[in-house]
């Protein structure tokens, strides 16, 4: 009976050991666990149906082939995914599932949960593991400098395109941390990857561009003086970027990403 007890205690004991993801199976040295001493996670955004590319920068987890656990919540919820990360020179990527378009407001969180090394030893990242990101088919950013207050960057998910004969207007509505409307105009869209100039002393001008920013209850509008709109891509988005001086002297640049009208 006692020696019956007795194997029964250290088959429990081992069964214990060997689940506590500390050591070995079967005993024996600890398992090397993933050093996310340094750890930040990055997210690119994405266009409706297409998977999308998550970054992960650590200078303490080494290079390799890691095995990360993610979730993602708001406009798209799948919890406890799995993919493969490829680590290299302190950097790697890995690949979400095809996505499924946001909001105007809401955006796709990704959290990390845990990375795994091969050797099977896991570790949970103590911060810098949470991002946001938004769908690329509808997307704005701008920097404001020069103007009062100093520079401010704005970032919208609002964004689309109306064509018109060969006008073609892009707007974006930005929402935080201020309502700001940007509009750009090209009067004669070629349906091409193109540049075309603002400049509002030029009866000739091909384009022009405003922003109206609604704070504190006041609206500021300013007309673009000089500038350009460059369109980088067309199909299957209408993609750019844009660079002015409003009549103010500050500075609007930025870059957009919509369907393509």
């Amino acid at each position: 009976m006692k020696k019956s007890l007795l194997l029964s205690l250290l088959a429990l004991s081992f069964a214990y050991t060997t689940n506590t993801g500390c050591v070995k199976p079967g005993g024996g040295t600890s398992l090397a666990l993933p050093d996310l001493s340094s750890f930040n996670v990055a997210a690119s955004s994405f266009a409706v149906g297409a998977a999308a590319t998550i970054e992960i920068a650590s200078s303490s987890l080494g290079s390799g082939t890691f095995t990360v656990n993610y979730s993602l919540s708001g406009a798209n919820n799948l919890v406890n995914q799995v993919a493969t990360l490829i680590m290299n020179g302190g950097n790697g990527t890995f690949s979400t599932p095809a996505l499924n378009g946001v909001s105007t407001t809401e955006g796709t969180t990704i959290t990390i949960n845990s990375i795994q090394n091969s050797a099977g030893g896991s570790a949970n990242p103590n911060g810098n593991n949470v991002q946001t990101f938004s769908d690329s088919t509808g997307l704005m950013t701008a920097t404001i400098t020069g103007a009062s207050g100093g520079p401010t960057s704005f970032r919208g998910i609002q964004v689309s395109a109306l064509l018109a004969g060969e006008n073609l207007q892009i707007d974006g509505v930005i929402f935080t941390p201020m309502l700001t409307a940007i509009d750009l105009n090209v009067h004669n869209y070629m349906h091409a990857n193109s540049t075309t100039a603002i400049n509002i002393s030029d009866p000739g001008t091909n384009g022009g561009a405003f922003y109206n920013v609604s704070g504190n209850g006041v609206a500021i509008a300013d007309i673009a003086q000089t500038g350009s709109i460059t369109i980088t891509g067309t199909s299957p988005l209408l993609t750019g970027t844009f660079s002015y001086t409003n009549q103010d002297g500050s500075v609007v640049s930025g870059s957009f990403s919509c369907p393509a009208p």
